[in-house]
């Protein structure tokens, strides 16, 4: 299974949107395996439950050497740049719980072999639990076409992207990590848990604000003798 993550809430994804869901299409019209989009703090359901996937971190990059940032626009006059770390923050967040059933973790964005791999290499110093093996690669990438082939732009003549393909391949963690991972992520707060205990604390602060108001306003009695 292929799962094509943009590490940008979908409200704010630029042209990205637009690109996966031509992804997706040509996928779906070229091969008969399942493809799934996800976009940065979206629950993915049952749909990766107990499955091996493929994860492509789709984002654009840039091949000025000097510039180590990412956007969500082609047009960076439009676009909205994070980091390496922002990126792999986001990813923890959204795959940690399903780290071990991660075959590779592809960061798909334009760039050169030397600066994607100074960059694969921070993601895999950043990222939590495991990602498969990391995957970058080089030159102009396109996302599928009509065809359902993939291009990297460099030089006079489009290659196949999966000609332009390096790999990192991650260390190995126990199963013992993995398990008592799954449960501490399983134990951590939802938003609505963070929510509710914002709300509690807002109102036990109010009442107790209140009293005090009271006690202030009432007038002082000398207490009864015997």
């Amino acid at each position: 299974m292929k799962v094509l993550y943009v590490p940008y809430p979908r409200e704010n994804a630029g042209d990205l949107t637009k690109l996966v869901d031509i992804w997706k299409e040509n996928h779906l019209k070229n091969y008969n395996s399942p493809i799934q989009i996800m976009y940065f703090n979206e629950d993915a359901g049952k749909a990766l439950r107990n499955v091996t996937f493929e994860v492509f971190i789709c984002i654009h990059g840039s091949e000025d050497p000097s510039f180590m940032f990412f956007g969500n626009h082609v047009d960076y006059s439009k676009a909205d740049f994070i980091d390496i770390q922002t990126v792999a923050d986001r990813f923890n967040q959204d795959f940690l719980y399903y780290s071990s059933q991660i075959i590779s973790t592809h960061l798909y964005c334009c760039g050169n072999h030397q600066k994607n791999k100074s960059i694969a290499d921070q993601f895999q110093a950043k990222v939590l639990g495991t990602t498969g093996t990391i995957k970058y690669y080089d030159g102009s990438i396109t996302a599928l076409d009509e065809q359902g082939k993939q291009w990297s732009y460099r030089g006079s003549k489009p290659v196949p992207v999966v000609d332009t393909v390096r790999t990192i391949f991650a260390p190995n963690i126990s199963l013992n990590f993995e398990i008592n991972k799954r449960k501490s992520v399983k134990h951590l707060p939802t938003y609505e848990d963070r929510l509710e205990q914002r709300r509690n604390q807002f109102f036990s602060y109010s009442k107790a604000n209140r009293f005090k108001t009271l006690q202030k306003r009432r007038p002082v009695v000398s207490p009864l003798h015997k």
